[in-house]
């Protein structure tokens, strides 16, 4: 009588321990399936000129965005794909003061040429375009904005596709900084 007590305990704490790890598997796949969802941290609108308004609530930036775009935001960068090829907008965090020393700092350390830099303004915000070549790695050229939003804080949105350099243009000269 003992030792079939004993067992069915055995059997209920093993019973317990399943589905606590059930739960955990179904509360991780849940939250993994919401974080992809960009629309859980962003919002598209139509706008009237045929083109969407994007705002990354994550991000805290908006941009106008033709239509033909879908777009998936992931941590720090927001990509956005088309047949074309892709755009993506990537938030990185800098201990550079200026947008220049950042700059410096990262074809120093990534091994990689910025050309054809020149210096513009987004929305009052201090940038650059270039093109970024891998003399190293010989990777494809990509056409970048860089732009410097707060102390501590850039923005690149860049293509490597020539057939996308012109929506690059127009959704970088579009790009607003929400912090609120």
């Amino acid at each position: 009588m003992n030792k079939k007590i004993k067992s069915n305990n055995s059997f209920q704490f093993l019973l317990i321990i399943f589905a606590g790890l059930l739960a955990i598997l179904l509360i991780a796949v849940y939250f993994n399936k919401s974080s992809n969802n960009s629309y859980n941290q962003s919002q598209i609108t139509n706008n009237s000129n045929g083109t969407k308004m994007y705002k990354s609530k994550t991000l805290k930036f908006t941009i106008d965005l033709p239509s033909k775009f879908q777009v998936e935001e992931k941590f720090t960068t927001v990509f956005m794909k088309n047949i074309n090829g892709l755009i993506s907008i990537e938030r990185i965090g800098t201990n550079y003061t200026d947008l220049e020393g950042y700059l410096r700092d990262l074809e120093s350390k990534n091994r990689i040429l910025i050309a054809n830099k020149e210096e513009l303004k987004v929305n009052d915000l201090h940038g650059i375009r270039g093109t970024i070549t891998h003399p190293i790695s010989h990777n494809i050229d990509e056409k970048a904005y860089f732009i410097y939003v707060d102390k501590w804080m850039v923005f690149t949105i860049s293509t490597s596709s020539p057939a996308l350099f012109g929506d690059l243009d127009k959704i970088a000269q579009s790009f607003r900084y929400t912090p609120n």
